[in-house]
Parts: C-alpha cells; structure tokens; sequence
C-alpha cells in the first residue's frame, strides 16, 4: 500500500488574513444588532470597519469578524435587546448565500450527504472559520467540527450561526424535516430556550463532541429539485476558483493534519514543537508566536488531537489500553488513563462503551487541498 501524501505546511490563511466578505453575513450581523438599537459607535469599535463600507467589496480579517462577534454581544445596556437570538437568526441567512458557483453547487445537491458533503469541500469558499469534516458511520452520518482561526471566545457563535444555517437550507431545499442530533462540548447555556427554538429535544450539552447527525437512510434520500448537470457544471467551477487561491487551508487546519498524519504513522517520530516548527519553515519562537495569536498553544493542539484519536480508537478498535497509549506516544497505559480522565471525565472502560455506539469511518471527507 502506497504511503499517504504528507499533507501541506506552507500554504494556509491566518487570523490576519482578508477571507470573509464585508457585504455577505458580518453585514447582515451589522443591520440586526443596529435593528436591535445597539449604538453604531459600540458595534464597530475596534473592528476597522466603517458603516459606508458595509456594501462594499472589501474582505475582512477573522480577527474583525471576531471583534463585530463580540461587540454584537453582551454590552451594558443591551442585554435584554435579544442578543443572544442573532447567532441564529443569522445562521438562517447564510446558506446558500451569495458565493457564485459554491451556492449553486449547494442548491443542487441530490440529497443531504451531497449538500454536506460540498459544504466540506467548499468551506474554504462558504464558511472558512471553522474545520468541519463529514464521517459516514454504519447508521448514521456526523459532521465535526473545531476552531479554525483562532476564534476563541467567538467559536461557540460562529458553530451555532453555522448550525442554524445548515438547518435552515437543507430544510428549504428537501422541503421536509430531519431527525437531527446535536451534541455539543459546552455546558447548557442560559439560552437554552434558543435550542429548543431550532432543534426541538435533539440537543445533548456537554457531550463528548462537537458533532451534528442523522440517520445514514435520511442523509441519501433524494431531493426534489436537485439537477445533475447544474450540480456537476458548478461544483466544476468552484474547485476552479478554490485552485486559483494561494491558499486553501487555515494554519491551525494545517498544523492539526501536520499531528495527525505523523500520529498515524506507526513508525514516525513523537511530533514535537521543534520538530513541527521546522516543517513549517519557521523558529520554534515563531511557531509560539503565531500560535499564541490564534489564542492557543502546541501542547493544547496536540493534546485535543491525541483525545479525538483516543475516542475514534476506543469505538472502532479493540485495542488494548497499552497498544493505545504507545499509538498515541503516552508512556505507558496509566498516563493515558489520567489524560483521559482529564480530558473527558471518563475512564478508558466508561469512553469505549459510549465510544462504541456511535462507530465511524475515519476520512470519509475532510475540507480543502487533502481531501
């Protein structure tokens, strides 16, 4: 069998590089907070944007679009103006959208796994902010996802913004409602009730994942609109666009598939930040730094790797414990257990059990240039 392709470590965007268009959804979020009777002054301090730019073709920093994140929020004053229903409110407008070729692709999709499955592809295009990845199980079909640029404080925003969007289109396109199942990391919020709103009883809070699912029979029944043709012509036209881009990956994207494939294979080196900061050209120092501006920091990166490894292997393996730590680089089976125990709150025995009801298929579809 053929080595797989090491993935790429010098082509990626940053928190502080121009991706996400002004006169898409921060607009949007701009006229709902203003609608809201947020003063302009407060929403738009610190983000570099002026009101008159609203309409114009300008890119925005992720940096930006996190600073109009949380001037949107919790501001004295407002707090009983409905902050807290904007996330959704403007998850329900930005899928299709208005991405050309990308948004066509999605109004024609075949069925629910199609439509997913060119988000993922195409998220470079349609919602660069986080890392989503689709696993087709024996039953039931996940979509993951995880912080992409640095979004810190702004990540539960943006996944449930994302979240509701992918609700709103799907629902729109098949004209009927899923069987969805939302588990999320976080702890029960106190807008819960917003939940309830959208996805009725089907959401699970601190949770093992960050995952959304369905049933595997209701992800491939067919639309009644979807066109073949005009899929494929503009799925065709979109990875034409994603070629032209100097890059198609977030730097924590690539940092992550970086871990993973040196993770996976059984006889490479323990990754380390030396080892790491040489294959993205760069100083330790340097790669700190720059993690330390995406608010994070190698040991945190390679740990959240190592637990994601960890409950993929304890469902789908039956690995013993100690086999496991070695895969994973831990000492011996006792230092997995108590990273483990940190990490979820489980033993080993308790995570295999839960691991296993829901087995998947590692790599059905991941974002961007290595899929």
């Amino acid at each position: 069998m053929a080595r797989p392709r090491a993935p790429s470590t010098t082509a990626y965007y940053q928190c502080d590089t121009p991706l996400v268009p002004l006169q898409q959804w921060p607009s949007l979020l701009i006229e709902l907070a203003l609608a809201r009777n947020l003063p302009e002054y407060r929403l738009l301090r610190g983000t570099g944007i002026f009101i008159d730019d609203v309409m114009s073709e300008r890119l925005l920093t992720p940096i930006q679009v996190f600073q109009l994140i949380h001037n949107s929020q919790r501001q004295r004053g407002y707090e009983q103006c409905g902050y807290e229903e904007l996330r959704f409110l403007l998850g329900n407008h930005i899928f299709p959208g208005h991405y050309g070729a990308a948004s066509n692709a999605l109004v024609n999709a075949a069925h629910l796994y199609e439509w997913l499955a060119t988000l993922v592809r195409l998220q470079r295009l349609l919602f660069p902010l986080l890392q989503l990845r689709l696993e087709l199980g024996p039953e039931r079909v996940y979509l993951y996802w995880r912080d992409s640029t640095g979004a810190h404080e702004a990540c539960d925003f943006l996944s449930d913004m994302l979240l509701s969007g992918i609700h709103s289109c799907v629902r729109w396109l098949s004209g009927k409602a899923f069987d969805w199942q939302l588990q999320l990391r976080r702890l029960r919020p106190a807008y819960y009730e917003q939940y309830e709103l959208h996805w009725g009883e089907q959401v699970q809070f601190g949770s093992l994942w960050n995952r959304l699912s369905l049933a595997r029979s209701q992800a491939f029944s067919p639309w009644p609109h979807a066109s073949t043709k005009a899929f494929t012509s503009a799925e065709r036209e979109a990875q034409q666009q994603l070629a032209q881009l100097p890059e198609q990956q977030s730097f924590l994207a690539a940092l992550y598939r970086y871990l993973e494939y040196h993770l996976l294979q059984p006889e490479a080196a323990v990754p380390n930040l030396e080892s790491t900061a040489a294959a993205f050209c760069m100083s330790s120092a340097s790669l700190k730094r720059k993690l330390q501006k995406h608010h994070t920091h190698f040991q945190a990166i390679y740990d959240e790797l190592r637990r994601a490894l960890a409950l993929e292997w304890l469902g789908n393996q039956s690995l013993p414990l100690e086999q496991l730590a070695q895969r994973l680089h831990f000492h011996d089976s006792a230092n997995l257990r108590r990273a483990l125990k940190k990490w979820t709150g489980l033993t080993p025995q308790a995570l295999r059990l839960e691991s296993e009801q829901t087995p998947t298929q590692r790599g059905s579809i991941f974002c961007s240039s290595d899929s």
